[in-house]
Protein backbone atom coordinates (compact mmCIF):
# COMPACT_ATOMS: atom_id res chain seq x y z
CA UNK A 1 0.00 0.00 0.00
CA UNK A 2 1.25 3.45 -0.86
CA UNK A 3 2.31 5.51 2.14
CA UNK A 4 1.36 9.10 1.52
CA UNK A 5 3.27 12.15 2.62
CA UNK A 6 1.35 13.54 5.59
CA UNK A 7 1.74 16.74 7.56
CA UNK A 8 -0.36 17.97 10.46
CA UNK A 9 0.19 21.45 11.91
CA UNK A 10 -1.57 22.53 15.09
CA UNK A 11 -2.06 26.29 15.48
CA UNK A 12 -2.77 27.42 19.04
CA UNK A 13 -4.46 30.82 19.14
CA UNK A 14 -5.94 33.04 21.83
CA UNK A 15 -8.21 34.93 19.44
CA UNK A 16 -11.80 34.97 20.65
CA UNK A 17 -13.30 33.48 17.51
CA UNK A 18 -11.00 30.46 17.24
CA UNK A 19 -11.70 26.90 18.31
CA UNK A 20 -10.70 25.84 21.85
CA UNK A 21 -6.99 25.25 22.46
CA UNK A 22 -6.01 21.75 21.34
CA UNK A 23 -8.62 21.48 18.58
CA UNK A 24 -7.74 21.40 14.90
CA UNK A 25 -7.59 24.75 13.09
CA UNK A 26 -10.40 24.70 10.47
CA UNK A 27 -8.72 27.51 8.47
CA UNK A 28 -5.77 25.23 7.67
CA UNK A 29 -6.12 22.72 4.82
CA UNK A 30 -9.23 20.58 5.20
CA UNK A 31 -10.37 20.68 8.79
CA UNK A 32 -6.84 21.38 10.02
CA UNK A 33 -5.15 18.64 7.97
CA UNK A 34 -3.07 18.58 4.78
CA UNK A 35 -2.02 15.48 2.83
CA UNK A 36 0.41 15.75 -0.11
CA UNK A 37 1.45 12.93 -2.41
CA UNK A 38 4.90 13.53 -3.89
CA UNK A 39 5.46 10.46 -6.12
CA UNK A 40 3.83 7.10 -6.67
CA UNK A 41 6.08 5.63 -3.96
CA UNK A 42 6.40 6.05 -0.20
CA UNK A 43 6.66 9.63 1.07
CA UNK A 44 7.60 10.72 4.60
CA UNK A 45 7.96 14.02 6.46
CA UNK A 46 10.70 14.25 9.10
CA UNK A 47 11.13 17.96 9.85
CA UNK A 48 9.16 21.20 9.76
CA UNK A 49 9.99 24.89 10.24
CA UNK A 50 7.94 28.07 9.82
CA UNK A 51 9.30 31.08 7.92
CA UNK A 52 8.96 34.62 9.31
CA UNK A 53 6.20 35.25 6.72
CA UNK A 54 4.17 32.32 8.05
CA UNK A 55 4.91 29.92 5.20
CA UNK A 56 5.61 26.34 6.26
CA UNK A 57 8.61 24.29 5.08
CA UNK A 58 8.65 20.50 5.44
CA UNK A 59 11.60 18.17 4.83
CA UNK A 60 11.69 14.42 4.35
CA UNK A 61 12.04 11.89 1.58
CA UNK A 62 10.10 10.53 -1.36
CA UNK A 63 10.65 7.13 -2.97
CA UNK A 64 10.92 6.55 -6.69
CA UNK A 65 11.34 3.27 -8.59
CA UNK A 66 13.92 5.08 -10.76
CA UNK A 67 16.03 7.14 -8.32
CA UNK A 68 15.34 5.45 -4.97
CA UNK A 69 14.67 7.66 -1.94
CA UNK A 70 15.30 11.36 -2.57
CA UNK A 71 15.51 14.46 -0.40
CA UNK A 72 12.23 16.37 -0.61
CA UNK A 73 11.31 19.86 0.55
CA UNK A 74 7.75 21.18 0.36
CA UNK A 75 6.57 24.72 1.05
CA UNK A 76 3.00 25.57 2.02
CA UNK A 77 1.24 28.86 2.40
CA UNK A 78 -0.06 29.63 5.90
CA UNK A 79 -3.48 28.21 4.95
CA UNK A 80 -1.98 24.82 4.01
CA UNK A 81 -2.09 25.26 0.23
CA UNK A 82 1.06 24.50 -1.75
CA UNK A 83 3.23 27.55 -2.46
CA UNK A 84 3.57 27.62 -6.25
CA UNK A 85 6.48 30.09 -6.06
CA UNK A 86 8.67 27.34 -4.59
CA UNK A 87 10.29 24.56 -6.61
CA UNK A 88 7.89 22.70 -8.89
CA UNK A 89 4.41 23.74 -7.72
CA UNK A 90 5.61 23.91 -4.12
CA UNK A 91 7.83 20.80 -4.14
CA UNK A 92 11.53 20.26 -4.78
CA UNK A 93 13.38 16.92 -4.76
CA UNK A 94 17.10 16.09 -4.87
CA UNK A 95 18.76 12.80 -5.83
CA UNK A 96 22.12 13.28 -4.10
CA UNK A 97 23.90 10.32 -5.71
CA UNK A 98 22.57 8.52 -8.75
CA UNK A 99 20.07 5.95 -7.52
CA UNK A 100 21.05 6.38 -3.87
CA UNK A 101 18.69 6.33 -0.89
CA UNK A 102 18.67 9.92 0.35
CA UNK A 103 16.72 10.91 3.48
CA UNK A 104 16.41 14.41 4.98
CA UNK A 105 15.88 14.26 8.75
CA UNK A 106 16.08 17.95 9.63
CA UNK A 107 15.59 21.43 8.19
CA UNK A 108 16.74 24.92 9.15
CA UNK A 109 16.44 28.40 7.65
CA UNK A 110 19.38 30.77 7.42
CA UNK A 111 18.96 34.47 8.30
CA UNK A 112 19.14 35.25 4.55
CA UNK A 113 16.22 32.90 3.85
CA UNK A 114 18.20 30.05 2.29
CA UNK A 115 17.01 26.59 3.30
CA UNK A 116 19.28 23.84 4.66
CA UNK A 117 18.26 20.16 4.74
CA UNK A 118 20.39 17.46 6.37
CA UNK A 119 20.27 13.69 6.68
CA UNK A 120 22.11 10.95 4.84
CA UNK A 121 22.84 9.45 1.44
CA UNK A 122 23.32 5.70 0.93
CA UNK A 123 24.69 4.47 -2.40
CA UNK A 124 24.35 0.82 -1.43
CA UNK A 125 27.91 0.39 -0.18
CA UNK A 126 28.41 3.43 2.03
CA UNK A 127 26.11 5.67 4.08
CA UNK A 128 27.37 9.24 4.53
CA UNK A 129 26.11 12.43 6.10
CA UNK A 130 24.47 14.73 3.56
CA UNK A 131 23.51 18.42 3.51
CA UNK A 132 21.64 20.26 0.74
CA UNK A 133 21.05 24.01 0.55
CA UNK A 134 18.35 25.66 -1.53
CA UNK A 135 17.72 29.25 -2.50
CA UNK A 136 14.53 30.90 -1.31
CA UNK A 137 12.72 29.75 -4.47
CA UNK A 138 13.68 26.08 -3.93
CA UNK A 139 16.44 25.84 -6.54
CA UNK A 140 19.79 24.34 -5.46
CA UNK A 141 22.31 26.90 -4.18
CA UNK A 142 25.42 26.51 -6.37
CA UNK A 143 27.53 28.56 -3.90
CA UNK A 144 27.23 25.73 -1.36
CA UNK A 145 29.40 22.64 -1.71
CA UNK A 146 29.07 21.02 -5.15
CA UNK A 147 25.86 22.14 -6.87
CA UNK A 148 24.29 22.75 -3.46
CA UNK A 149 25.32 19.40 -1.95
CA UNK A 150 27.85 18.45 0.74
CA UNK A 151 28.64 14.81 1.62
CA UNK A 152 30.76 13.98 4.68
CA UNK A 153 32.32 10.78 5.98
CA UNK A 154 32.44 11.40 9.72
CA UNK A 155 34.59 8.46 10.82
CA UNK A 156 36.54 5.75 8.99
CA UNK A 157 33.97 4.87 6.30
CA UNK A 158 31.35 3.96 8.90
CA UNK A 159 27.61 4.51 8.51
CA UNK A 160 27.02 8.24 9.08
CA UNK A 161 23.72 10.04 9.57
CA UNK A 162 22.72 13.61 10.47
CA UNK A 163 19.69 13.86 12.75
CA UNK A 164 19.61 17.64 13.31
CA UNK A 165 20.89 20.79 11.61
CA UNK A 166 21.05 24.30 13.11
CA UNK A 167 22.43 27.66 11.96
CA UNK A 168 24.57 29.90 14.18
CA UNK A 169 22.86 33.20 13.43
CA UNK A 170 25.88 35.41 14.24
CA UNK A 171 28.45 33.61 12.06
CA UNK A 172 26.25 31.78 9.55
CA UNK A 173 28.06 28.53 10.35
CA UNK A 174 26.11 25.28 10.00
CA UNK A 175 26.14 22.84 12.92
CA UNK A 176 24.90 19.26 12.59
CA UNK A 177 24.52 16.36 14.98
CA UNK A 178 23.86 12.67 14.57
CA UNK A 179 25.77 9.41 14.74
CA UNK A 180 28.45 7.35 13.07
CA UNK A 181 27.55 3.69 13.30
CA UNK A 182 30.17 0.97 13.52
CA UNK A 183 27.67 -1.89 13.39
CA UNK A 184 24.07 -2.54 14.44
CA UNK A 185 24.97 -2.45 18.14
CA UNK A 186 27.67 0.23 18.41
CA UNK A 187 27.69 3.87 17.31
CA UNK A 188 29.26 7.18 18.31
CA UNK A 189 27.35 10.44 18.70
CA UNK A 190 28.86 13.21 16.58
CA UNK A 191 28.73 16.98 16.08
CA UNK A 192 30.23 18.70 13.03
CA UNK A 193 30.51 22.35 12.01
CA UNK A 194 30.69 23.82 8.52
CA UNK A 195 31.42 27.27 7.12
CA UNK A 196 28.56 28.96 5.30
CA UNK A 197 29.93 27.78 1.92
CA UNK A 198 29.75 24.13 3.00
CA UNK A 199 33.42 23.48 3.71
CA UNK A 200 34.27 21.84 7.02
CA UNK A 201 35.26 24.32 9.74
CA UNK A 202 38.81 23.40 10.86
CA UNK A 203 38.63 25.80 13.84
CA UNK A 204 36.22 23.32 15.45
CA UNK A 205 38.21 20.45 17.01
CA UNK A 206 40.83 20.95 14.20
CA UNK A 207 38.91 18.58 11.90
CA UNK A 208 35.48 20.23 12.04
CA UNK A 209 34.13 16.99 13.54
CA UNK A 210 33.69 16.09 17.21
CA UNK A 211 33.19 12.37 17.88
CA UNK A 212 31.60 11.94 21.29
CA UNK A 213 32.87 8.72 22.72
CA UNK A 214 34.19 10.51 25.81
CA UNK A 215 34.31 8.05 28.71
CA UNK A 216 36.41 4.89 28.84
CA UNK A 217 33.34 2.63 28.58
CA UNK A 218 31.55 4.40 25.70
CA UNK A 219 32.74 1.77 23.22
CA UNK A 220 30.08 -0.58 24.66
CA UNK A 221 27.10 1.50 23.53
CA UNK A 222 24.90 2.46 20.62
CA UNK A 223 24.47 6.26 20.73
CA UNK A 224 22.37 8.72 18.77
CA UNK A 225 22.45 12.52 19.05
CA UNK A 226 18.94 13.75 18.19
CA UNK A 227 18.82 17.52 18.79
CA UNK A 228 21.13 20.44 19.56
CA UNK A 229 21.08 24.15 20.32
CA UNK A 230 23.81 26.69 19.50
CA UNK A 231 24.21 29.59 21.91
CA UNK A 232 25.25 33.06 20.73
CA UNK A 233 28.75 32.40 22.15
CA UNK A 234 29.02 29.28 19.99
CA UNK A 235 28.61 26.68 22.72
CA UNK A 236 26.61 23.64 21.61
CA UNK A 237 24.22 21.75 23.89
CA UNK A 238 22.90 18.43 22.63
CA UNK A 239 20.52 15.65 23.63
CA UNK A 240 19.95 12.07 22.54
CA UNK A 241 20.16 8.57 23.94
CA UNK A 242 22.53 5.74 24.82
CA UNK A 243 21.62 2.05 24.45
CA UNK A 244 23.41 -0.88 26.03
CA UNK A 245 22.84 -3.44 23.24
CA UNK A 246 23.11 -6.65 25.24
CA UNK A 247 20.28 -5.65 27.59
CA UNK A 248 16.68 -5.30 26.40
CA UNK A 249 14.91 -2.04 27.28
CA UNK A 250 18.04 -0.38 28.67
CA UNK A 251 18.34 3.06 27.05
CA UNK A 252 19.38 6.21 28.93
CA UNK A 253 18.80 9.89 28.22
CA UNK A 254 22.14 11.37 27.12
CA UNK A 255 23.26 15.00 26.98
CA UNK A 256 26.43 17.02 26.41
CA UNK A 257 27.78 20.53 26.04
CA UNK A 258 30.66 21.47 23.73
CA UNK A 259 32.70 24.69 23.70
CA UNK A 260 32.85 26.78 20.54
CA UNK A 261 36.32 25.41 19.69
CA UNK A 262 35.10 21.80 19.82
CA UNK A 263 36.48 20.93 23.26
CA UNK A 264 34.12 19.54 25.89
CA UNK A 265 32.58 22.02 28.33
CA UNK A 266 33.69 20.71 31.72
CA UNK A 267 31.26 22.99 33.56
CA UNK A 268 28.56 20.62 32.27
CA UNK A 269 29.61 17.64 34.41
CA UNK A 270 33.32 16.94 34.79
CA UNK A 271 33.75 15.75 31.19
CA UNK A 272 30.96 17.59 29.36
CA UNK A 273 28.61 14.59 29.06
CA UNK A 274 26.03 12.96 31.27
CA UNK A 275 23.39 10.21 31.20
CA UNK A 276 20.09 10.03 33.06
CA UNK A 277 17.53 7.39 33.98
CA UNK A 278 13.80 7.95 34.06
CA UNK A 279 11.40 6.78 36.76
CA UNK A 280 11.62 3.17 35.51
CA UNK A 281 15.06 1.82 34.66
CA UNK A 282 14.13 0.95 31.06
CA UNK A 283 14.10 2.60 27.64
CA UNK A 284 14.57 6.37 28.07
CA UNK A 285 15.19 8.28 24.84
CA UNK A 286 15.65 12.04 24.40
CA UNK A 287 14.68 13.61 21.06
CA UNK A 288 14.25 17.39 21.35
CA UNK A 289 15.34 20.29 23.55
CA UNK A 290 15.15 24.03 24.15
CA UNK A 291 17.47 26.31 26.08
CA UNK A 292 16.29 28.53 28.93
CA UNK A 293 17.78 31.99 29.67
CA UNK A 294 19.74 30.58 32.65
CA UNK A 295 21.33 27.95 30.34
CA UNK A 296 19.31 25.13 31.84
CA UNK A 297 17.55 23.17 29.16
CA UNK A 298 14.27 21.34 28.79
CA UNK A 299 14.28 18.00 27.02
CA UNK A 300 11.52 15.69 25.80
CA UNK A 301 11.31 12.11 24.61
CA UNK A 302 9.93 8.75 25.57
CA UNK A 303 10.33 7.38 29.07
CA UNK A 304 9.71 3.77 30.08
CA UNK A 305 6.94 3.07 32.58
CA UNK A 306 7.57 -0.69 32.41
CA UNK A 307 9.50 -3.09 30.18
CA UNK A 308 7.13 -2.54 27.23
CA UNK A 309 5.38 0.86 27.26
CA UNK A 310 6.60 4.46 27.33
CA UNK A 311 5.04 7.84 28.09
CA UNK A 312 5.73 11.33 26.81
CA UNK A 313 8.44 12.69 29.11
CA UNK A 314 9.63 16.24 29.76
CA UNK A 315 12.58 17.00 32.01
CA UNK A 316 14.92 19.82 32.97
CA UNK A 317 18.72 19.68 33.11
CA UNK A 318 20.62 22.36 34.99
CA UNK A 319 23.48 24.25 33.35
CA UNK A 320 25.97 22.08 35.29
CA UNK A 321 24.45 18.86 33.90
CA UNK A 322 22.54 17.87 37.03
CA UNK A 323 18.82 17.10 36.97
CA UNK A 324 16.56 20.14 37.35
CA UNK A 325 13.25 20.66 39.11
CA UNK A 326 10.82 20.56 36.15
CA UNK A 327 9.52 17.18 35.01
CA UNK A 328 6.39 15.71 33.45
CA UNK A 329 5.11 12.35 32.26
CA UNK A 330 1.99 12.10 30.08
CA UNK A 331 0.23 8.82 29.35
CA UNK A 332 -2.02 8.53 26.28
CA UNK A 333 -3.23 5.04 27.21
CA UNK A 334 -2.30 2.18 29.50
CA UNK A 335 -1.20 -0.02 26.57
CA UNK A 336 0.24 2.78 24.48
CA UNK A 337 3.80 3.54 23.42
CA UNK A 338 4.01 7.35 23.63
CA UNK A 339 7.07 9.25 22.41
CA UNK A 340 7.62 13.02 22.08
CA UNK A 341 9.85 13.98 19.14
CA UNK A 342 9.48 17.76 19.08
CA UNK A 343 9.37 20.61 21.61
CA UNK A 344 8.51 24.32 21.53
CA UNK A 345 7.77 27.02 24.08
CA UNK A 346 4.67 29.15 23.47
CA UNK A 347 4.27 32.87 24.18
CA UNK A 348 3.10 32.09 27.72
CA UNK A 349 6.15 30.00 28.60
CA UNK A 350 4.26 26.72 28.33
CA UNK A 351 5.95 23.70 26.78
CA UNK A 352 4.28 22.11 23.74
CA UNK A 353 5.47 18.61 22.77
CA UNK A 354 4.56 16.71 19.62
CA UNK A 355 5.07 13.07 18.79
CA UNK A 356 3.11 9.84 18.45
CA UNK A 357 1.03 7.50 20.58
CA UNK A 358 -0.40 4.04 19.98
CA UNK A 359 0.64 0.50 19.17
CA UNK A 360 2.98 -1.08 16.65
CA UNK A 361 0.12 -1.36 14.14
CA UNK A 362 -1.86 1.86 14.66
CA UNK A 363 -0.45 5.17 15.85
CA UNK A 364 -1.79 8.73 16.20
CA UNK A 365 -0.17 12.12 16.14
CA UNK A 366 -0.02 13.26 19.77
CA UNK A 367 0.51 16.64 21.40
CA UNK A 368 0.75 17.88 24.99
CA UNK A 369 0.96 21.26 26.68
CA UNK A 370 2.72 21.54 30.02
CA UNK A 371 2.89 24.51 32.40
CA UNK A 372 6.30 26.07 33.21
CA UNK A 373 6.27 24.21 36.52
CA UNK A 374 5.73 20.81 34.89
CA UNK A 375 2.02 20.11 35.39
CA UNK A 376 -0.32 19.28 32.49
CA UNK A 377 -2.14 22.37 31.22
CA UNK A 378 -5.82 21.45 31.55
CA UNK A 379 -6.86 24.48 29.49
CA UNK A 380 -5.48 22.55 26.50
CA UNK A 381 -8.15 20.06 25.38
CA UNK A 382 -9.32 19.77 29.04
CA UNK A 383 -6.49 17.43 30.12
CA UNK A 384 -3.35 18.86 28.52
CA UNK A 385 -3.16 16.31 25.70
CA UNK A 386 -4.81 15.41 22.39
CA UNK A 387 -4.36 13.01 19.47
CA UNK A 388 -5.14 13.23 15.74
CA UNK A 389 -5.28 10.53 13.07
CA UNK A 390 -5.46 10.59 9.28
CA UNK A 391 -7.16 7.19 9.04
CA UNK A 392 -8.50 4.40 11.21
CA UNK A 393 -5.44 2.15 10.77
CA UNK A 394 -2.86 4.72 9.70
CA UNK A 395 0.64 4.90 11.17
CA UNK A 396 0.73 8.59 12.12
CA UNK A 397 4.22 9.37 13.37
Amino acid sequence: MKKIFTISIFFLSIKAYTQPAGSLDPTFGTGGKVITSITNGSDKANGVVIQTDGKILVAGNSSSSVTGKDFVCVRYNSDGSLDNTFGNSGITTTDIQLGSDDVANSISIQPDGKIVLAGYTNNGSDKNAAIVRYKIDGTPDSTFGTNGIVITDFDNSQSDEIRVVKIHSLSGKIIVGGSTQINTTHAKPVVARYLSNGTIDSTFNTTGIRLLWITALDYQYLFSLEDLIVQSNGKISAIGWRDFPTLAYDDDYWACRINSDGSMDNTFSTDGVNTYNGSFNGSDNGYSMLLKPNNNFIGVGGGAINSIYTDFTLFELNSDGTSGSVSNSTDFGALSEDIAYGLAEDINGKFVSGGSAGSSTARSFAITRVSPGGSNDNSFDSDGKTTTTFGANAMNE
